[in-house]
């Protein structure tokens, strides 16, 4: 789990990674080297459990891709259990948005997405009895395009 200023919490890199998308810059009071160099550790974890084959997670990590494979979608899944984004096929939304809180400044833009955090959860509730993979990757998608087309990450992302 990464410290945001000293407390345990869902770092907001992980929310805006949600469907593999990696290391994001919003409006946020930013991470420490130290945070950074833990969230790198847990990603190297994940990626060998996961087993993605290297060039998927290049594609997910320097150029932002989705996941491709059953491999990529497990490297997702993987990412957010460690950081408790979810557990058990279940977003943990009040973590979520309690770092959403910590994280972004600008009140429209934390309103817009906490409704972006329940509006991806609703929609990812039919797959909570199936495959955990799948509900991680349809979950992170889900957030992950609606915080770019409402503006809340940007187009480097």
């Amino acid at each position: 789990m990464v410290l945001i200023d000293g407390k345990s919490s869902v770092p907001w890199l992980v929310v805006a990674l949600i469907g593999g998308f990696l290391v994001v810059h919003i409006e946020s009071k930013g991470f420490t080297e130290e945070q950074k160099e833990e969230f790198v550790k847990v990603m190297k974890e994940c990626a060998a459990e996961s087993k993605i084959p290297e060039a998927e997670f290049e594609a997910m990590t320097s150029e932002r891709k989705p996941p491709v494979s059953k491999e990529g979608e497990c490297f997702v899944k993987c990412i957010m259990e460690k950081n408790d984004v979810i557990a058990n096929n279940e977003v943990n939304k009040v973590g979520v948005a309690a770092t959403l809180e910590e994280m972004i400044e600008d009140k429209p833009k934390l309103a817009k997405a906490k409704e972006i955090l329940e509006e991806c959860t609703k929609s990812v509730e039919p797959l909570a009895k199936g495959d955990s993979c799948e509900f991680a990757a349809k979950f992170g998608g889900c957030v992950h395009s609606k915080l770019k087309d409402s503006g809340i990450i940007g187009p480097k992302f």
